[in-house]
């Protein structure tokens, strides 16, 4: 049972890696989740998978190749700019190997 589970997360993790990397888009708080909503369905169409939608921020996570996320950043939008950026890990400390 252990050794399916592990198999199964290798194996996802595996096809994410494929696919590309993680981004946070975020939008401003003004922005109607409309808007938000059709940014989910375009970055989608060109192949990116959603991986959360955020309730105390205007937006989403999504794993995607780079050309599709250059694809969807070139779309930005003038009266509700979209903020993208590479999903990374932040340390409190200078210290990251704490």
């Amino acid at each position: 049972m252990k050794l399916s589970v592990l198999a199964l997360v290798a194996s996802v993790a595996m096809a994410a890696a494929l696919k590309g990397k993680t981004y946070l888009v975020t939008f401003p708080a003004d922005t109607p989740q409309s808007e938000v909503d059709r940014a989910a369905r375009d970055i989608e169409a060109n192949g990116g998978t959603i991986n959360h939608r955020y309730t105390l921020l205007k937006g989403f996570s999504v794993v995607a190749s780079e050309d599709a996320m250059n694809t969807f950043k070139a779309q930005g939008k003038d009266k509700y700019p979209m903020y993208v950026e590479e999903d990374q890990v932040v340390h409190i400390m200078n210290d990251p190997s704490r």
